[in-house]
């Protein structure tokens, strides 16, 4: 018997529902994303408390990730995680690496984008509702009160918008790549599903004629 590979876990293993093999396709590419994020606030010159806290984001995301994957609350878990991004790890990314000048308004694209694909039913319009709330208030932060938020050279900003803007369309088009691959999957065994039974009631009716 061939062993199954993770990727064909991921897009085809019926024990798993539509939601988990989304759940972990999209998570693991998310987190991919955060580490890749840190890289470029390496590279950028970015703050310690920065780099600290989007180090702790992601350690923390990826334990309630593994943790979700174990109990198999799926979505409790992506409810947790969308959250965690959109209510904590961004905004305080927002307000310690430049504001609109960097690349935190960015970062949110992706939180947006996670919750879409990963959470279910109404807690995903509470979460998104909620995500573009904080989105202002970082706006108004940014405006009224720009002492609070951690300064930018123009270079800094000009590399770190940049770099940020590369890593989140990559990470995006990932996500919506594999979730299109996940619903073509699902889409082809529904249809060999419903061949299977077409075929099955042919052999019934000519085995037992009315």
């Amino acid at each position: 018997m061939r062993k199954k590979t993770f990727f064909h876990t991921l897009l085809k293993d019926p024990e798993y529902s539509l939601q988990e093999r989304l759940f972990r396709l999209i998570t693991v590419i998310g987190l991919i994303g955060l580490v890749l994020g840190i890289a470029v606030g390496i590279v950028s010159g970015e703050s310690l408390i920065n780099l600290a806290a989007m180090t702790v984001g992601f350690l923390l995301l990826g334990a309630i990730v593994v943790f979700t994957l174990r109990t198999g609350k799926i979505q409790a878990g992506a409810v947790t995680v969308s959250a965690i991004a959109l209510y904590v790890v961004l905004p305080f990314n927002f307000i310690t690496a430049g504001g609109i000048y960097g690349g935190g308004p960015i970062w949110f694209i992706l939180g947006f984008v996670l919750a879409t694909i990963v959470v279910e039913g109404k807690a995903k319009y509470i979460l998104l509702a909620g995500g573009y709330v904080v989105f202002l208030v970082c706006y108004y932060l940014a405006y009224f009160h720009p002492e609070v938020i951690g300064q930018h050279t123009l270079e800094m900003a000009y590399i770190d918008s940049l770099a940020t803007m590369t890593v989140v369309t990559v990470v995006t088009c990932g996500m919506l790549l594999f979730q299109n691959a996940v619903y073509r999957n699902e889409n082809e065994m529904t249809r060999r599903q419903k061949k299977e039974i077409e075929e099955l009631n042919k052999a019934q009716n000519r085995f037992f004629p009315a």
